[in-house]
């Protein structure tokens, strides 16, 4: 495999502890690609673009205000192509063959032939992406002075935006009453 990218990264230190305003801005762009069976394609962490920002404002000598905040673009991930029949060892040559090395499609309790997601073959791993990833985060920071001692009280507020951030897709299988397969469902 092979990896490369570039991060750009501007920030304002505070001069003095009476600085309002302190916090950095970093841009990451990337790229991750690993190779094998003659597909080249991305790695399982190859995140192309991300954004951070962190930022802090004092707003006097006992309370701040902060944030943290990303945005990236989405992992890669292989999706499902359909569905296929689950096989299993024919042990017990139950399709009276004599061939007891082959595989056979794999039954219930009734009877009926179980299915499985089918990711397709090798060309298709990592050939899709999951959206984008965007949070945002704020703290007030309350600073008080009892008795020389240093006490800090914050409250922090986690994903202000309320984005709904996909980390995972998995494949559900339901019965299709117009097919003799199952749907999938992403």
């Amino acid at each position: 495999g092979r990896a490369y990218g570039l991060e750009f990264c501007v920030g304002r230190a505070g001069r003095s502890a009476a600085d309002p305003l302190t916090g950095w801005v970093a841009y990451s762009l990337g790229r991750a690609d690993r190779t094998a069976y003659g597909i080249t394609r991305p790695f399982d962490y190859d995140r192309r673009h991300a954004l951070s920002l962190a930022a802090n404002l004092r707003l006097g000598a006992r309370l701040d205000i902060s944030a943290t905040g990303r945005w990236a673009s989405g992992l890669p991930r292989t999706p499902v192509r359909g569905v296929r029949l689950t096989l299993a060892p024919d042990t017990g040559d139950v399709d009276g063959d004599g061939n007891r090395h082959e595989q056979i499609p794999k039954r219930d309790a009734l009877g009926f032939p179980i299915y499985q997601p089918d990711l397709g073959d090798v060309a298709n791993i990592n050939s899709a992406r999951l959206p984008n990833f965007t949070r945002l985060d704020a703290r007030l920071t309350y600073r008080p002075s009892w008795s020389g001692e240093r006490w800090a009280f914050y409250v922090d507020v986690l994903n202000v935006l309320n984005a709904s951030n996909v980390v995972q897709i998995d494949a559900v299988l339901s019965v299709d009453e117009a097919s003799d397969r199952p749907r999938i469902t992403e």
